[in-house]
């Protein structure tokens, strides 16, 4: 089973949008270019199902690159099947982004993750405080990113989410720390559009 860095990329009014994830594929004992398709392809399946139809239709995906952790100049890209978001309505600005909060079994900061969703509307914001999520966004976003979750665990060759910590005490570890996802949550502050896998 390989491990993998994934952007999911997209734009939105002119700036490029990229949403990263740690990964652990299925396919072989070690990272390998047909296993990197494979994930990629695993993503912008999951993305497509479970986020995409619940976008602005100004923010466009475009394609899902998936690089080898430990295998550094492994690449592999496939592009997007499906373009905008499938809301009609005005996204917030390119620089705010719905926080997701991954969990795994790893104790303290290596084993803590959390992403970024851009191109969320503008009405998923409470009336009176347009940096919060509105309480039955949320609600709904959870439900999301769930089924986003298991539409890469049920994949036809199963992607696992996982958390990836390359360093240690302000050094690079010799070999990347990969925890897999438990839990995720959604907080109720909008965030900045800033991923960290560790």
């Amino acid at each position: 089973m390989g491990s993998y860095a994934i952007s999911v990329e997209g734009t939105m009014a002119g700036q490029q949008i990229i949403n990263s994830f740690g990964a652990v594929g299925s396919v072989g004992p070690d990272e390998g270019l047909g296993e990197a398709l494979t994930v990629a392809g695993a993503f912008r399946a999951a993305w497509q199902s479970s986020i995409l139809p619940f976008l602005s239709n100004q923010y466009v995906f475009t394609k899902v690159t998936a690089r080898g952790v430990r295998t550094t100049l492994l690449s592999a890209e496939v592009a997007a099947t499906q373009g905008p978001g499938g809301v009609s309505l005005a996204a917030l600005p390119t620089f705010v982004a719905l926080k997701v909060r991954l969990a795994t079994a790893t104790p303290g900061p290596a084993g803590r993750g959390r992403t970024g969703i851009c191109g969320i509307v503008e009405a998923a914001t409470e009336p009176n405080q347009p940096n919060m999520v509105e309480a039955s966004d949320r609600a709904l976003w959870q439900t999301r990113f769930q089924n986003f979750r298991d539409a890469l665990s049920g994949n036809t060759s199963p992607v696992a989410l996982a958390v990836i910590s390359r360093f240690l005490n302000n050094a690079p570890r010799a070999d990347p720390l990969v925890s897999l996802v438990q839990d995720h949550s959604i907080p109720a502050v909008l965030g900045s559009r800033v991923s960290r896998l560790r």
